[in-house]
């Protein structure tokens, strides 16, 4: 978006799931023969819930997406559109949203379909959803995310399996009914040389599980070096990029809710565009990395804690596998 007119798009509600209780990074070390605290120097994650028996990306989807509808007094019937922005799934084929809709009966035959961006799943939802909102066709859309890494760990690959967590997110879009509410703007850039520091290598036709079915290659990998190189190179040419456009600049923007990819990462990025510590929404403490859920509990808690105001400017950021940033910025 070029220009200063904002798209009259309101954030109705959200909602989120945790599945279980929380698993707490002292019990992991102790239970891995770790230093005990290191996974809070490293990656500042203290607990994460993890997916147990019985959780599904679509269970946990389906009562994300009901909290966001009871928090709106809104039901499924009421949305024009579905949107899965997941970078896990139960299965490769159908798509996340069909099997997340299956699971509320309805003879509108209400359309979905699923936006893949890895962790950016969320941001790039939003922007591409907002844009869809137009009050005849899409009046209501549902965007949700759901995310069950605890299945794609190796426990010796302990950068990764401290770091990432489970949940699901949901919000639902609907037309502003306020002057100057709304999306002022959008952006994503895509470092493509970068497409492969963090992998999952196997399940796809590259690399069919019924060739590999006990590849090392099954498990998430991550180059957390690389990448924060990476984001250190980035991160201050794509927010000058992305005000560049805009009559006001960062410091005009009340809350910063980012991808909780690190806590290194979110201290780098603070210290890069020398934000003030209260104005980062930070929670990757309490769940750690959620991949495309994890801006949206921040959103979520934020919101419910009272921090997050009608009124306020905010803007939804992060990084996400390809290698790529992107971020919406809001009038809430």
């Amino acid at each position: 978006m070029k220009n200063n007119s904002i798209l009259p798009v309101k954030i109705l509600s959200t909602g989120i799931y945790l599945p279980g209780a929380p698993v707490l990074s002292s019990e992991l070390e102790k239970k891995h023969n770790k230093e005990p605290g290191w996974t809070d120097r490293h990656s500042g994650v203290r607990q994460r819930y993890w997916a147990g028996f019985g959780d599904t990306c679509t269970s946990m989807a389906v009562r994300a997406l009901q909290n966001a509808l009871d928090s709106a007094g809104l039901k499924y019937d009421d949305l024009d559109l579905v949107v899965s922005a997941s970078a896990s799934y139960d299965h490769p084929i159908p798509h996340n949203a069909c099997l997340i809709q299956e699971c509320f009966p309805s003879e509108r035959n209400i359309p979905g379909f699923d936006i893949d961006a890895t962790c950016l799943g969320l941001i790039v939802a939003l922007d591409v959803c907002s844009k869809l909102l137009d009050g005849r066709r899409y009046s209501r859309i549902a965007i949700v995310c759901s995310e069950i890494a605890s299945m794609h760990l190796n426990p010796d690959d302990w950068e990764t399996y401290s770091l990432l967590g489970d949940g699901a997110f949901a919000c639902i879009l609907g037309e502003a009914d306020t002057a100057g509410q709304g999306l002022i703007h959008g952006d994503m850039k895509t470092y493509a040389h970068a497409s492969r520091y963090n992998i999952v290598g196997i399940g796809g036709n590259a690399y069919p599980f019924h060739l590999h079915p006990l590849d090392e290659n099954r498990y998430f990998r991550m180059d957390g070096k690389k990448l924060l190189k990476l984001a250190y190179e980035t991160v201050g040419p794509f927010f000058n990029s992305f005000f560049s456009s805009l009559p006001f600049g960062l410091d005009d923007v009340r809350w910063i809710i980012p991808h909780q990819a690190s806590l290194p990462g979110l201290l780098l990025a603070e210290k890069i565009l020398q934000l003030e510590e209260e104005k980062m929404i930070v929670n990757i403490r309490e769940y750690g990395n959620t991949l495309s859920c994890s801006a949206g509990l921040a959103l979520h808690q934020a919101i419910e804690d009272g921090r997050i105001r009608r009124g306020d400017r905010m803007m939804i950021v992060g990084t996400g596998a390809g290698f790529s940033i992107g971020g919406t910025l809001w009038q809430y």
